[in-house]
């Protein structure tokens, strides 16, 4: 049963909407129109027909693994999915982890390129509304806008492919170890690497928690809220022991 055939709306075709409302395959067909520069794509789509069936391909793998998981992924199953020929979806992708690489590629990209600006504007904010607005940032961006990506870190087995989600949520810990050190005035001498690492793993734990049981909106709100103050409490207790 594809999403159309789906009358109702369920948290699985919220999700699914939500991923192509955030341009997820508009922005694929730049990183994959060049052979080249991403091997695993069997031909470039160079006509607005290819385009629509690389389009078909993908969305078709993003509304599998949010409605039946990542078992139930194959391309005989994403071929169905499309309405397309498993000969047609050869021609773009070599294999289903050819298609899976592509997602997680953009969802990586977006997550991070997201954050780099947010650190970007970190040192020029009172320290209070910069922690707060990079908080706001990152429960935006992994609910909202790459909503793929934890989704993707917790039903692929370990593998090449998961190295990239990893290397994602590496790159953010390094990015709120950078926000630290050039906020050294404001927080003192403190193990920048080890609250950047702390940080990271407990917001996203939060973050993760969420997408596996969803809120109502005024109570996330809220979370994301708490979770500011938690990280400026820990701030405030250093900061006092520093000056003691």
């Amino acid at each position: 049963m594809t999403a159309k055939q789906n009358a109702k709306s369920s948290p699985q075709d919220k999700m699914i909407a939500r991923i192509q409302r955030e341009c997820l395959v508009k922005k694929i067909k730049r990183r994959v129109i060049a052979p080249k520069s991403n091997p695993s794509v069997s031909r470039a789509p160079l006509q607005s027909r290819a385009q629509a069936t690389m389009d078909e391909i993908l969305l078709a793998a993003v509304r599998i693994l949010v409605r039946d998981g990542y078992e139930e992924l194959n391309t005989n199953h994403i071929a169905e999915e499309a309405n397309i020929s498993v000969s047609t979806l050869y021609q773009y992708f070599t294999d289903k982890n050819a298609v899976l690489q592509a997602l997680i590629d953009l969802q990586c990209e977006q997550l991070v390129s997201r954050f780099e600006q947010g650190v970007a504007d970190f040192a020029g904010q009172p320290l209070t509304e910069a922690v707060h607005n990079l908080i706001d940032l990152m429960f935006d961006s992994y609910l909202r806008k790459t909503p793929l990506f934890g989704l993707l870190r917790r039903q692929i087995p370990s593998s090449d492919l998961t190295q990239a989600l990893d290397q994602a949520l590496e790159r953010i810990e390094q990015l709120w170890t950078f926000a630290f050190k050039i906020r050294q005035i404001d927080l003192g001498a403190m193990d920048h690497q080890t609250v950047g690492f702390l940080i990271t793993n407990m917001t996203y734990g939060v973050l993760d928690t969420i997408q596996r049981q969803p809120i109502p909106d005024a109570e996330e709100k809220v979370l994301q809220r708490a979770t500011g103050e938690m990280i400026l409490s820990l701030f405030d207790k250093h900061t006092q022991r520093s000056q003691s």
